[in-house]
């Protein structure tokens, strides 16, 4: 077998980084188009347990929960993404 067989020729190389690519833009717009209802949720929400609870809770204990909660939203919804991509 000839080595120039073995590999792969360019336009194949193409359509395989082609593919990827769209793969990719596929994932972060479905991300994009993700996170911000789900981030505007998580923001009513904490905002509506602090206006109710009042001074019970701290600004820097809703805070903490903010962002802790929206850290876990993104690496969820990431995570989605990958597989919503790859489903399709």
């Amino acid at each position: 077998m000839d080595q120039h067989d073995a590999e792969p020729n360019a336009v194949e190389k193409l359509r395989r980084k082609l593919a990827q690519d769209a793969a990719t833009r596929a994932r972060e717009r479905y991300f994009c188009i993700a996170i911000v209802p789900a981030l505007l949720c998580w923001a009513v929400l904490v905002a509506g347990v602090s206006a109710v609870a009042g001074a019970l809770i701290p600004l820097g204990v809703a805070l903490t929960v903010y962002f802790s909660g929206a850290a876990v939203l993104v690496i969820w919804l990431e995570r989605r993404a990958k597989k919503q991509v790859s489903l399709s």
